[in-house]
């Protein structure tokens, strides 16, 4: 309650205004719940700290140009009462029904449309008049918000085919085929350019209405190279609008546009656009360019498990590793659905969610970032390890492995195997070691404790050799070590494993503040 009155009046005094790329709100980085309506008690989680607040464009616009935003208040009220954040968003997946009036449509259901008269031809004027001007109410009603200082920022919503589709196949693109009331103008034949200028316009008004008030979070496809669209029959549709991707790319430099994800899984399906639109995370997100926030496709009971090198994995597994991999691309509010969070009674979910809140936002902040990791994989159509302000160093022997051990633990989609006698170098960022010089760090490694041989770990000057006893299962290691003063911090960045007797195999190694 403290935190909501606090709020309050930063509102009152006027304290809240952000402009450029500055947090909107310190501590706002962490696990943000999604999908939990009717169930708020998953918000008093110790590692959630923010909620989602969405409504329908017609739950908002019951009559043509009245707005009632009771339904997007009601949930701000009830996540500043628990002194959380919000994601706030319209979707268009249902839309007033005053606009079968006004704008031509199609008797069938496309992409994400759930009307029940059909889809609605979004690039008609009418239609973007409308959506303008419930744009323009939305982005005023937020601004002048009691509850404006806990918005984390608005996830911009293109509602065209539903939220995010636009794409028009091509038995529906010639607009005569639309139905149409007495009087409304027919709109032009649907191509991919039409699709595009549509995507340009509202973004655009999202940035003119919202920013720099508001954070706006876009989609990240808009800096893929080349966006595929598979059309009637199959053949792909290439779309390479360089101009846009530069003007996008000189938005998010300055400050007026983030990114947003829904695609977050282990990692990518395909080496084209599934691994571009990681990429481009990676390019901006982790580069501390602008920030940014994911969730996945779904949940982890219906996860999404035919990739090339993994036999198979368990739901603690793929929501593990798919924290790693938003943590690897530099994710700093990371949505996970309702259903895995009413999970963590499991230890190994609740865990994995602990490990990616401690994390959340400190990918481009290694002098304040809690500790620094690496998880060893070789993976699929984005290889390599996720890392976090700690990475292997080129040149070693080790060979990738995946599905080991037993399923119950969250660790063996991934490894990496080291053969005696042979090592792995890893590397710390430097301005992480700098700013523990003088003090103490804590180091956990994750081993599959198979055999009887032993490893060796080096680092911050000192030794310590890890026993093997043959259990059959993943074990941790913890130790804590001094760290030396001093003007040269190259060998303190330095840390060496050592298969010393027989093969090892490893998950991950971290190395903790304090």
């Amino acid at each position: 309650m403290i935190c909501a009155v606090f709020r309050k009046w930063l509102f009152v005094v006027g304290l809240w205004y952000v402009a450029g790329s500055a947090l909107a709100n310190s501590g706002a980085a962490g696990i943000y719940a999604i999908w939990y309506q009717g169930h708020d008690n998953i918000l008093t989680l110790p590692y959630v700290v923010g909620g989602q607040v969405f409504a329908q464009w017609k739950d908002i616009e019951r009559k043509e140009g009245v707005y009632d935003f009771s339904i997007i208040d009601r949930q701000l009220r009830a996540i500043d009462e628990k002194g959380l954040h919000a994601t706030v968003q319209i979707n268009g997946n249902l839309h007033p029904d005053y606009l079968y009036t006004k704008v031509p449509f199609l008797p069938v259901r496309i992409g994400g449309a759930q009307d029940a008269r059909g889809t609605l031809m979004y690039w008609h004027n009418n239609y973007k008049d409308a959506y303008t001007d419930l744009l323009r109410a939305y982005a005023q009603h937020l601004k002048d918000s009691p509850y404006r200082a806990l918005i984390l920022g608005v996830r911009l919503n293109y509602n065209a085919i539903g939220t995010e589709q636009f794409h028009i196949r091509g038995m529906y693109r010639n607009a005569s085929i639309w139905s149409r009331s007495a009087g409304t103008v027919s709109g032009v034949n649907w191509n991919l350019h039409v699709g595009q200028e549509y995507k340009k316009y509202i973004l655009r008004t999202f940035i003119d209405l919202f920013s720099p008030e508001l954070k706006v979070f876009v989609r990240n496809d808009i800096f893929a190279h080349d966006q595929v669209f598979v059309d009637d029959e199959s053949s792909p549709l290439y779309s390479r609008d360089q101009r846009s991707k530069q003007h996008y790319t000189e938005l998010l430099k300055k400050g007026g546009l983030y990114l947003f994800h829904t695609s977050s899984e282990i990692q990518p399906r395909n080496s084209q656009w599934g691994a571009q639109r990681y990429m481009s995370l990676r390019k901006y997100c982790r580069t501390g360019q602008t920030e940014c926030y994911a969730e996945s496709w779904t949940d982890a009971d219906r996860r999404y498990s035919k990739y090339p090198s993994v036999d198979n994995m368990s739901r603690r597994q793929w929501l593990y590793w798919r924290l790693l991999s938003d943590l690897n691309m530099g994710i700093s509010y990371i949505g996970v659905y309702y259903s895995d969070l009413k999970s963590a009674k499991n230890t190994e979910i609740a865990t994995a969610l602990e490990f990616a809140a401690r994390y959340a936002g400190y990918h481009a902040k290694p002098a304040h970032s809690p500790g620094a990791w690496i998880a060893f994989r070789e993976g699929d159509f984005l290889k390599g390890d996720y890392t976090f302000l700690m990475e292997r160093l080129p040149g070693d022997r080790s060979k990738p492995l995946s599905s080991i051990g037993p399923s119950d633990q969250r660790f063996g989609v991934w490894a990496r195997m080291v053969n005696e006698d042979d090592n792995i170098r890893l590397s710390v960022s430097e301005d992480f070691v700098r700013s523990v010089l003088g003090g103490n760090v804590k180091l956990r490694i994750v081993y599959f404790d198979k055999g009887s041989g032993d490893f060796d770990v080096s680092a911050f000057g000192r030794h310590r050799i890890v026993r093997l006893s043959g259990s059959g299962r993943w074990k941790e290691v913890h130790f804590s070590i001094p760290v030396m003063s001093g003007t040269d911090v190259s060998p303190l960045q330095r840390i060496e494993l050592t298969a010393t007797k027989g093969d090892v195999i490893l998950h991950m190694l971290e190395v903790l503040r304090g």
